[in-house]
């Protein structure tokens, strides 16, 4: 399974993400809920052939995308079928930097099942085509390397992170904060050891973005979970989202963030 969804991600990026990077015409770039929420011809035709090479992978299986789920918001209902594969996919994370041409986009897709995420990959293709994924109980892996999230620096000072421009900032004491324009990106630099930890905060947080790396960092032994200490499900939540290498550094970074989210 790892493999065919793999080759079905690249197939997506080479023929319906590439021939649009930066060819762009303005007739092709719309917006959705707000003037920086932006939708992209390459969006909708890339959510478009994920969804039906998925689910001709796994018949029977549901697809919840993105733009889908913009369009018609029951399709959520489907995360609460009993027995069924879900398919959670973002088919273009990044889309504000697409546009502009940068090449920090990519495209997270997790499977689901009885409200559990089971499978995920992330794929940053022009990044010597970075693809990290992994099933439930066999690891996080990358190019034939199995990925292990390295110890938390002793000093939060030194630690690195990645956080959503949404949060408000931290503490003083925690100085090396990064954001990069796309879930996948971030996501794919905390599973690379670039950065320490990943804190994220919109409303909501949308499984398409998080789902898939909240698993992967797992399966890559880190920890993570929600401000309150709950453990994140692949559903639509409000709340903040933390992940650390250990559950000594999360209790440490969410007390610093609970002045800021209280």
């Amino acid at each position: 399974m790892i493999d065919e969804v793999s080759q079905i991600i690249r197939d997506v990026v080479k023929e319906s993400l590439l021939p649009h990077f930066q060819k762009l015409e303005a007739g092709e770039i719309a917006t959705k809920s707000g003037p920086t929420d932006f939708v992209t011809v390459a969006d909708m035709e890339a959510e478009k052939m994920l969804s039906a090479r998925l689910k001709d992978l796994v018949p029977g299986s549901v697809v919840i995308g993105e733009e889908v789920a913009f369009q018609n918001p029951d399709v959520y209902d489907a995360l609460s079928y009993p027995d069924t594969t879900i398919w959670v996919v973002d088919p273009l994370d990044g889309t504000k930097n697409f546009i502009k041409g940068k090449d920090v986009f990519g495209v997270i897709v997790s499977m689901v099942k009885n409200g559990e995420t089971i499978a995920g990959w992330i794929n940053i293709p022009l990044h010597d085509d970075l693809l990290i994924a992994g099933e439930k109980g066999s690891g996080a892996w990358c190019k034939g390397q199995k990925l292990t999230i390295p110890p938390a620096p002793a000093d939060l000072s030194d630690m690195k992170g990645t956080l959503s421009i949404e949060l408000p900032d931290l503490e003083e004491k925690i100085k090396n904060k990064l954001w990069w324009g796309s879930a996948a990106f971030s996501y794919s630099m905390l599973l690379m050891g670039v950065v320490d930890f990943g804190i994220y905060h919109t409303i909501p947080l949308q499984p398409w973005d998080h789902a898939a790396g909240v698993f992967l960092h797992k399966e890559a032994g880190g920890y993570g979970a929600l401000l309150d200490g709950t453990p994140y499900r692949p559903v639509p939540v409000d709340g903040a989202l933390i992940l650390t290498p250990d559950e000594d550094t999360w209790q440490t970074m969410a007390k610093s963030l609970h002045s800021y989210m209280s």
